[in-house]
């Protein structure tokens, strides 16, 4: 609660909470609500929240996925590292370098036909995708829960216009992902 509590007075930086749900048996925190200053603003789904934890909090025990000629091809992190850097010039860039390691929990048959580079270059390819829609969904609501905002202050001395010309680009700020994947198991026997 203090996290929510210093986020919502933090410029640069909106608040969040996870929803917990029931399934029935248990209960489910497959979804975050972010919020301004003052009101929610946006309810992510369950995959748009798992693309969230692995960009804010390099969450491992995660998945991805993607569609592949029909099919579908889900790998489970065991290891997630990312970079995050924003460049200052008159129209801000946020640069995110994603680094995502797992094993492949479902995928076509032919991954182990000599395809595995090729595999984990469109799988990358897919998540940086995904993340860049996210964090576009994201910007669009007006909610910076990533701490961009923030960021970019740091690397202006954070003065009053500082402040001013981050919200003014903000709605039009622009988002380059990198995502590098490495399968460390294909889950199959050879």
């Amino acid at each position: 609660m203090f996290d929510f509590m210093r986020r919502s007075s933090e410029p640069g930086l909106d608040p969040y909470l996870p929803i917990v749900g029931s399934d029935g048996d248990s209960y489910v925190v497959d979804r975050v609500a972010l919020f301004d200053k003052t009101k929610l603003r946006l309810i992510l789904t369950p995959e748009e929240t798992q693309l969230y934890n692995i960009v804010a909090f390099q969450f491992n025990k995660s998945g991805v996925s993607m569609e592949l000629d029909g099919k579908r091809l889900v790998m489970f992190n065991t290891l997630v590292k990312v970079k995050r850097s924003i460049d200052v010039g008159a129209e801000p860039v946020v640069n995110l370098r994603v680094r995502l390691r797992g094993l492949v929990e479902e995928s076509p048959e032919r991954i182990m036909n000599g395809q595995l580079v090729h595999m984990e270059r469109r799988l990358g390819e897919s998540v940086s995708e995904q993340i860049r829609a996210m964090l576009v969904k994201v910007r669009d609501a007006g909610v910076d829960p990533f701490g961009f905002g923030l960021s970019y202050m740091a690397k202006r001395f954070g003065r009053a216009d500082d402040w001013k010309r981050w919200k003014e680009a903000y709605p039009n700020v622009r988002y380059r992902v990198k995502t590098d994947v490495v399968f460390t198991s294909t889950g199959q026997t050879r």
